[in-house]
């Protein structure tokens, strides 16, 4: 579990931010320094966990999520939980391979085969220089294996090449060491606006950076 985790003080001064009612804000900082968040921007959050650590009600919860996601902020799985703030890798991108090993076993807890996955796997490739050899390669080789089989057999095909990936991660931290959960120096969280993903039209221009 996290200890500590940071926003830019922009969060504040944003006119996006501040369009945002409470409840939203609270989330949106939750989501960012909260026990649950790390160091890729995706972890599964239970709804009652972000109701009894937050005091709010399932109605509130849900609403506050529904804002985040429609601006671009998250993807959000609502059966399972779990949850990508969409831009967290763009602003703090692994700063060094060591940071990136130390990101693999948290990339490969991801459900393979979910849109937040597929979400995390094109924001992950994007730093490549910070990862061990071949090891994007591998990802993207697993996102085109599940989207040829296509939404019939994605449950089946997930669940395969989840494994894969995990087995993947677990030869690579082999060779390379044994990394930490978590580096010691965290990337700088910030709230941001959203970009083009897979299946999906992130807003453009202005917005909460």
């Amino acid at each position: 579990m996290r200890t500590y985790g940071k926003v830019y003080t922009s969060f504040w001064t944003d006119e996006k931010t501040g369009s945002l009612s409470s409840d939203a804000q609270r989330v949106a900082l939750y989501l960012l320094t909260g026990p649950h968040s790390n160091s890729i921007g995706c972890f599964r959050l239970p709804l009652p966990y972000l109701m009894t650590d937050l005091r709010l009600s399932e109605e509130d919860a849900k609403a506050a999520l529904a804002t985040l996601e429609s601006m671009g902020f998250i993807v959000r799985d609502q059966s399972s939980g779990w949850t990508l703030i969409v831009n967290y890798l763009r602003h703090n991108a692994p700063e060094n391979g060591k940071v990136g090993k130390s990101m693999m076993p948290l990339i490969a807890a991801v459900p393979a085969g979910s849109e937040v996955w597929f979400g995390l796997v094109e924001r992950v490739c994007q730093h490549e220089e910070r990862f061990p050899s071949g090891y994007t390669i591998g990802l993207l080789r697993t996102r085109d294996t599940v989207s040829r089989h296509g939404n019939e057999t994605r449950d089946t095909v997930s669940g395969r090449v989840s494994d894969t990936v995990s087995l993947q991660t677990r030869n690579t931290v082999s060779r390379h060491g044994n990394p930490s959960q978590e580096p010691p120096n965290q990337p700088e969280p910030v709230l941001y606006q959203g970009d083009s993903g897979r299946g999906r039209s992130w807003p453009a221009g202005g917005g909460v950076r």
